[in-house]
């Protein structure tokens, strides 16, 4: 952990290396200080869309904040050899002050096209897409290793999905449930089946 100096930021900034969710749960059990009001996770360059998310550290993060009680986001913003942050640092304002008036708190996940200002079309709430923004297909395979490569999807997506919404120059929003128990199946039978008295 190293303390750094952002430019715009004038608190107390650090740089830790580690996994975000990580990070997070460290921070939330005070190891860097007073536990946070928010947490703000991201802009990830790359979209983090559809159930792709569960394999997001950005939206990881955020999740493991949420289930410590913390108001938590996830940001994220197509990646492109141009990058337009000014576009995503906009969005993200707007949303954080929309947010910090909402009651009870939900876990959001935001995702911004790479494209300039004026050209955003707008905000959206979305549905997410069951295919994600990119695809991966494992590409060789060999003793000790396993080679990926990852390609944007082709297919149409879903109207209404933060894909397809993305593609039509939105921005979009998605609010999310963290990790939790599963209610309504029946999996009570199982219990007594291995051991003990039946």
């Amino acid at each position: 952990m190293d303390e750094v100096r952002l430019e715009g930021a004038p608190g107390r900034c650090l740089s830790v290396e580690a996994a975000p969710a990580f990070i997070v749960r460290a921070a939330v059990h005070g190891s860097f200080g007073a536990r946070p009001d928010v947490v703000l996770s991201g802009i990830n360059r790359g979209l983090n869309c559809g159930y792709a998310i569960l394999h997001s550290g950005t939206v990881g993060a955020a999740s493991t904040a949420f289930v410590h009680g913390i108001p938590a986001m996830a940001f994220s913003i197509d990646a492109a050899e141009t990058m337009h942050w000014d576009t995503a640092a906009s969005v993200a304002t707007t949303i954080l002050d929309w947010y910090c008036e909402q009651e009870p708190q939900i876990l959001l996940n935001v995702n911004v096209p790479n494209v300039a200002l004026r050209a955003l079309a707008g905000i959206r709430p979305a549905t997410l897409s069951t295919s994600g923004a990119v695809t991966a297909t494992v590409t060789e395979v060999d003793r000790g290793y396993v080679s990926t490569e990852y390609r944007s999807v082709d297919d149409r997506a879903e109207p209404g999905t933060d894909v397809a919404l993305i593609a039509q120059g939105f921005a979009t929003y998605t609010a999310l449930e963290p990790v939790c128990e599963a209610s309504g199946p029946d999996v009570f039978t199982l219990a007594g089946l291995i051991g003990g008295a039946r």
